[in-house]
Parts: structure tokens; sequence; C-alpha cells
């Protein structure tokens, strides 16, 4: 895990540029770092080290071929490196590091751009090659870990972040414009080039991998638990401690459980510290999920350290807060913080439950959605009753929604919608049974998958890459790397292979979820219906804690005391995102400028360890 940079331009690169480009990412790396310079000093490459498998300095980045060939930057982790290694020893190969990193280009090198789909992992890497003269750009099949790339007349760049192309000097130089823009997840791209465009491709292939399940129900929870535990397994290799990030929901707490559960015999690298878990709270709030976490925790037998979000959270942090993950909402403050107090903790390694709404129906709304897809008196009057159940025992445990008899009915009965959307200006409030897709290519995908999985097909395969850049931000904030159990490839195509009454039914979401756990977790938990989202109480934060650095913007202070008091739950973010807005107009682009001439000193004043710790091809 870690951050990387690289600038392929039709003129030299200039040693300091490329490698203040890269010291911009040093919270994602703080263990490492190295720069390398080919293609006559065109192309240069950057890494941050932040070191979990193998710590030694002898796996280090960039990293050259055995035989000078090739040369990587890769930030993530394949997870089956161990497996893949030892078929790559079968060939031949021979190994002089423990890391992961090391196999990929021994594995580039056997089998070319058919690697990715031998790993199983969350990566984004780029492959310099020294003879045909081009670049290999990879991320990983549903873009955990990022990838941009910016194209302008003076060359090709790529990084992890997008404040790190603010040191280029071609983004400061005048006229100079161009936007960074994230090769999609599951894409790879080859660039022959500086001035050349990537060729843009889909490696992954989804559907190849999803197989009509026609096994009995209690079959299907045996293989999904097998499934999800040595997704599990997997994912607790380690080098350093490992911990569990856990908000008292479902998902993470089942993380937590198969952990905890798994025999220390059946993990290979598995680090001595692993079975921590941490939780951030915010007391007398409806964000309080103590009572659960707390229940998780005692089922796994572990003592929870707990994050009192009202007590750590500092008004003089914010602008840190908001430099690192580039103006990301006041709502993840909880994540944030939580993040940043297991890395004091020592623990560089989390365990998280991200993925597990995507692929199982777990937000209300797919229930909603399903409902109307599927939903028919007529013809499937006992599943459109329990869907009906299960949509109004959702909403009666929400927060976020309320349902009222009339709106069931409508979206229950396919002859009453299509009356309803005759009336003019009715069609725009029924609820959208499928979103409009950015990918259209997915889309053409999904449409050949029955209702339910085609939903869920679109929520892993595109819609979640918002939120995956956005903890990916949250978390390596602070040098530490999340790991993401229920995004297993092997688990993904299974669960979008299950009927859809495996995943929602009998009055809950992530039906086969529940039934896998009932070993490992309390009725408390698994009964549960509400879904709280794991984020922090914008009112009390801005009413108490943060209301100083609101005063900071005199026309929205004067606002707050109103908004605060009576507003709804959409005008308080909405005035969140607005003193966020101002943040960004007034201090943003200060502090990235105060931190690139920091940079320029600090290189300037050294340039012996530059020349040291920069590779020439």
């Amino acid at each position: 895990m870690c951050g990387i940079a690289g600038v392929w331009s039709v003129a030299p690169v200039a040693p300091e540029d490329l490698a203040v480009f890269t010291d911009l990412l040093e919270h994602r790396g703080p263990d490492g770092f190295g720069y390398l310079s080919a293609d006559a000093g065109r192309l240069g490459f950057g890494h941050r080290r932040l070191a979990i498998l193998d710590p030694d300095p002898r796996s280090h980045q960039p990293m050259q071929s055995p035989d000078g060939r090739f040369a990587i930057v890769f930030n993530g982790e394949i997870y089956n490196f161990l497996e893949v290694r030892d078929e790559l020893r079968s060939r031949g190969h021979e190994f002089r590091t423990e890391s992961d990193t090391e196999v990929i280009v021994h594995a580039y090198a056997e089998w070319g751009p058919e690697c990715q789909n031998r790993f199983n992992g969350m990566w984004a890497f780029v492959i310099w090659d020294n003879v045909d003269r081009s670049l290999f750009f990879s991320r990983d099949r549903f873009g955990v870990k990022p990838l941009l790339i910016l194209e302008t007349p003076q060359g090709i760049a790529f990084a992890s972040e997008s404040k790190a192309f603010l040191a280029l000097p071609w983004t400061r130089a005048a006229g100079v414009t161009g936007t960074p823009y994230a090769l999609r997840g599951g894409m790879c791209a080859r660039l022959s080039g500086p001035t050349d465009r990537p060729r843009i491709e889909r490696w992954w292939r989804p559907l190849e991998h999803i197989r009509s399940e026609s096994a009995s129900y209690p079959e299907q929870i045996e293989k999904f638990r097998a499934l999800f535990l040595d997704a599990c397994r997997l994912r607790l290799r380690s080098d350093v401690p490992v911990a569990t990030a856990i908000s008292g929901g479902l998902d993470s707490s089942s993380v937590l459980a198969a952990v905890n559960a798994l025999g220390a015999e059946s993990v290979a690298r598995r680090p001595g510290d692993w079975s921590r878990a941490f939780t951030a709270v915010a007391p007398g709030t409806e964000h309080d999920e103590l009572e659960y976490a707390r229940a998780a925790c005692q089922a796994a037998r572990v003592n929870p350290v707990v994050v009192d979000l009202f007590e750590r959270c500092d008004p003089d942090e914010i602008d840190e807060y908001l430099y690192l993950t580039e103006g990301k909402p006041l709502t993840n403050l909880s994540a944030w913080y939580l993040y940043r107090t297991m890395r004091q903790h020592g623990v560089k390694v989390s365990m998280d439950g991200q993925g597990a709404d995507e692929i199982l129906a777990g937000y209300y709304y797919d229930a909603f959605r399903i409902l109307q897809l599927e939903g028919s008196w007529l013809r499937r009057p006992a599943r459109t009753l329990d869907l009906v159940r299960t949509t109004r025992a959702l909403a009666r445990d929400s927060p976020y929604v309320r349902l009222t008899r009339s709106k069931l009915l409508l979206l229950s009965t396919p002859t009453l919608r299509k009356v309803v959307g005759l009336v003019p200006g009715w069609r725009a409030r029924l609820p959208q049974p499928m979103r409009e897709a950015r990918d259209a290519e997915c889309w053409d995908m999904a449409r050949t998958l029955p209702p339910l999985s085609a939903i869920l097909f679109m929520a892993v395969n595109d819609e979640i890459q918002d939120l995956l850049q956005r903890y990916d931000l949250l978390s390596m904030s602070s040098g530490l790397e999340i790991r993401m159990p229920f995004l297993d490839w092997r688990l993904v195509s299974y669960a979008l292979s299950l009927p859809a009454e495996s995943l929602l039914g009998r009055g809950f979401t992530k039906r086969i979820l529940r039934d896998a756990m009932i070993p490992y977790l309390p009725a408390k938990i698994l009964r549960r219906k509400a879904k709280l989202q794991f984020q922090g109480p914008v009112r009390q934060l801005l009413q108490g804690p943060l209301r100083s650095w609101l005063d900071r913007y005199p026309d929205l202070s004067r606002q707050a005391p109103e908004v605060l008091a009576t507003g709804s739950y959409a005008r308080i973010n909405d005035l969140g995102k607005r003193a966020i807005l101002a943040w960004k107009t007034d201090t943003y682009p200060r502090l990235v400028q105060s931190r690139i001439a920091a940079l320029q000193k600090r290189h300037r004043s050294d340039p012996a360890t530059l020349r040291l710790r920069t590779q020439v091809m």
C-alpha cells in the first residue's frame, strides 16, 4: 500500500520536480521512498511506501525485473501472491524478496497482461517496458485502489491523488489546462509515447464468472460462508499489525467474527497482532452504535478501543482533514478519526466491511427497486407480499426514509404505476428502478442478468468507485491500509449468481450473510434491521467542537443557528458542503502551495539524497 506517481514527458524531467510530485503523497507512504529515471530522462517514476509485506528495504520501489527490462510502481496488495509465486517458481523464476511487488514483475514478464486475471487483490500499478518503450497501466477489478491520469501537450502523468498534479510545472505554467481522470476499475491501458492517447480496454470480464446458482438455500449458505472466510483468510496476510474497524452493523461485525474464527494455522503470513477492534461513537446521537459494537466484540472475545468523536474532534485539525481528503464532507470525520486512532495505536492494516451492501442488496432502496421490477400481485403474489413486508420493515426501522401504504401499493402494482406515469408531473416522482449508468459497456453487460443481479452488478462494477475513492483518502491520509473481504472477486461473482430470494426477503436485506453468520454472531446483530450510515453527526459537530471553524465564514455562521436548530438533515449537510466549498476557494490553494514550497526547499538543500535514491535505466 503506497502512493505512486509518474511522468512521461517530451522533454527530460527535472529530478526535483519528480521528487516534489511524488512527495506530495508522503502521507500515503511514510516508510520509504524512491525514484526512477528512464528513456533518457524523459520518464520518471516516484514511490512513497507504506510497508506491509516484507518491510525490508530490499522491497522498496520503484522495483526492476532481474534482467532490467521492466520497472514497476505499485499501490495495493496481491493477497494470493504466495500461490502465484509458487507457480512462477515452478516455471523457473527466482525471487530475492518476500514482497508481492516482485511477484507482479515476474508475473508480467511471464504472462504479460494476462497476469491480471491470476491476481486476487486490490491494486493500481504501472509498468515501464524498457525494450518496447511503453507503459502499461492496470487497476483492480472494482477500483479499490486509485489511479489518476493527466494528459497534456507536454506529456502524460499519473498519481494516486489529484492534489499531486498541482506540483507539476505543466500545471503551474500559464495557459496549460487539463483535468485528471480515473482509469476505471477492471481496466488496463497501454501507452507508446508521451503525447499518445492511452489505449484503454477492459481486462476484467465479470459475466464470465456469474452463473445462475441452482443449489438449495442451505447449500448456498455453506458455499457463501466458505468463500467469505477464505476472503478474510487471504486478507489477514501481513507482516505488520492488523485490526478490524467495526461500526456495530452487520457487515463489519461479520468481518470481525470471521477474522477471529479463523485458526492461526489457516493463515500463512498472519502477524502476531491481528485481533484488535476499533469503533467510533457519537454519544447521545442516532449515530451511536456502541451497544451493537460491544455485542459483536463480546462474541469475538475482543475488547474494542472506543473513539469518542466529540472528544477527539479538534477544530484545529479540520484544515488537515480537508487537505488530506481533498475536501471530503464533514460526515466522514468519524471514519477519519477512527483510522487515525488505529494508526496511532500501531495498526497499519484495517479489515473493513465496505462492499457488502453493494453485492448483497443492503440498501433500503434496493428493496424499493426490486419491488418495482419484480412485484406483481397477479403473476407473483407470494413473492410480492414478501417484498412488500420486507420493504415496509426496512422503512420502519430507517431514520432516512418514510414509506406510506399508498406508495407501497404503487411500487408493487405494475398497472397502477403505468397509469400514474401517464399523469403529467407524476412520472418524475416515481423511484427509478435503475440508475443512469456512467459506464455504457457495464450497463450492456448488466442488462443480460436478472433484475436484482443487474442492480447489484452496476453497484459493484460502476457505482461503488466513488465510495472506494473516498475511503482510500480517509484511510491513507493516516498511512493506514484498508482491506475489504466483501470485494473478493470470487465472493462478488457468487453473490451476483444467487437468486433474489437468497439476498432480499423474509423481512431482511443481506439474508444469506445473516444466515451464514449464525454460528458466529448474536441475534442482536443478525436480526437488526436499522441501517445507519458510517458517518458523523454534522448537526452536533457544527453546534459543538466545529463551531469555531464555521465562524471563519461569516455568512454561513449567521445562518448556522437557525439551520442547526430546526433544519432538516439535507439543509444541515448543505451548510457543511457550502463551508467546505468556501474552504476550497480560500484555504486549499494556499496549503498546497505552502507544501510544494517546503518540498522544493527540502530537495534543493539535499541534492545528494535525491541522486542516491534515483535509479537510472
